[in-house]
C-alpha cells in the first residue's frame, strides 16, 4: 500500500509539445529533480484545457499563443505509485511561433529551456521526467505521431 499518496483523486494538467522548424521540442530542466519536461502545468476551476495550455505556455516561457494554436494529441494517465502521483494529461502539439523568443520568468521552476530533437531526447532518455517516459511507451518515434507533420 502506497502511505505517501499526495491526493485521493488524479489531477488533471496539460502538457505542450511545443515544435520549432528543425522537428525539435521544447523542453525545461525542472528545478526540483533536474530533469527535462514539457511546459504546463495544471488545470484551474472551470478552465478548458486549451486554456491552461495557452496560460501555462505563456507562465513558463513568455511564448503567447491563442488556445486555438493547440491541436489535442493524445489524452493520457500518468501515474508513478512509488511518489503517490496520479495525473490526467492532456498532451496538445503547437507550432513555434519564430518571431517570439521563449525566456524563463519562472526562473525557480525551471533552470532552462533548451529544445531537443528525436536522436538527442533518446541519448538523453535517462534525463528525461517521467511523465514524457510514460508518454512515449505508446510511441516509438515521433515520426509515428503523424500530428506533428500534418499542420
Amino acid at each position: 500500500m502506497i502511505n505517501n499518496i499526495i491526493n485521493k483523486h488524479p489531477i488533471p494538467c496539460v502538457r505542450i509539445f511545443l515544435m520549432n522548424k528543425k522537428n525539435e521540442i521544447l523542453l525545461g530542466k525542472r528545478a526540483d529533480c533536474k530533469l527535462y519536461g514539457l511546459p504546463g502545468g495544471k488545470m484551474e476551476m472551470f478552465e478548458e484545457p486549451e486554456e491552461t495550455a495557452e496560460r501555462e505556455l505563456k507562465e513558463e516561457t513568455n511564448i503567447l499563443l491563442k488556445p486555438s494554436d493547440f491541436k489535442l494529441i493524445k489524452v493520457k494517465n500518468i501515474y508513478n505509485k512509488d511518489f503517490g502521483l496520479h495525473y490526467i494529461n492532456f498532451y496538445y502539439y503547437a507550432v513555434y511561433p519564430e518571431e517570439q523568443k521563449v525566456s524563463n520568468p519562472e526562473g525557480e521552476k525551471t533552470e532552462d529551456w533548451v529544445w531537443m530533437d528525436e536522436n538527442i531526447m533518446k541519448i538523453r532518455y535517462s534525463e528525461l521526467f517521467w511523465g514524457i517516459k510514460q508518454f512515449a511507451k505508446d510511441y516509438v518515434s515521433l515520426h509515428q505521431m503523424d500530428f506533428f507533420f500534418t499542420f
